[in-house]
């Protein structure tokens, strides 16, 4: 695990800036372990380092509600808008469509 955390910090942080002494190198890694660690790991359930380091734990029940209440809102505005390809299912449809596209006079 800690040779990926090295990996990221030297790509993601330290080979991108100018390092000219150790007091820049000091300074660029405190920010970039600060950014790393605020960041949302997969490992971790989307929390970040910080979250999981003060004791927040993932809330596996929250987070299906969470799921749960966002398949239904999308099912219900799909429901309540007509189909992209609706306006074709007719002969009349596809003829106000071409008339609207200027293909039809």
């Amino acid at each position: 695990m800690i040779e990926a955390v090295n990996k990221t910090l030297k790509y993601r942080y330290l080979f991108r800036k100018p390092i000219a002494d150790l007091g820049r190198l000091q300074e660029v890694m405190k920010e970039s372990v600060a950014d790393y660690n605020s960041r949302p790991k997969q490992c971790l359930n989307g929390l970040s380092s910080d979250d999981a380091h003060v004791g927040i734990v993932f809330d596996k029940h929250a987070y299906r509600e969470r799921l749960r209440v966002a398949r239904e809102n999308r099912l219900r505005v799909n429901r309540g808008e007509p189909h992209p390809c609706a306006a074709w299912d007719t002969p009349e449809a596809e003829t106000a469509a071409a008339r609207s596209f200027g293909g039809i006079e």
